[in-house]
C-alpha cells in the first residue's frame, strides 16, 4: 500500500539457486488492485527456484 499511496514503484528482483543466477529485472507500479498486482508478481517469479523453495504466497487482501 506504501507503493499505491505514494505512486512508487516496486523493483522485483530474484535469485534463482538451481541456475545459479540473480538480476533485478522488473519495475512496475502497482494498480492498488491486491489480486491483479500479486498475479503479476507470482507471474514473474514462476520458474525461479530458491534453495528452499516456498509455498505459494497469498496476501489476505487478495480475498476481499
Amino acid at each position: 500500500w506504501i507503493s499505491v499511496e505514494a505512486q512508487v514503484p516496486l523493483l522485483l528482483g530474484y535469485v534463482d539457486y538451481e541456475k545459479k543466477e540473480a538480476a533485478i529485472a522488473e519495475s512496475f507500479l502497482p494498480t492498488g488492485n491486491v489480486k491483479q498486482d500479486m498475479d503479476r508478481i507470482r507471474a514473474f517469479y514462476e520458474g525461479k527456484k530458491g534453495r528452499h523453495p516456498a509455498a505459494v504466497i497469498r496476501l489476505r487482501d487478495e480475498d476481499a
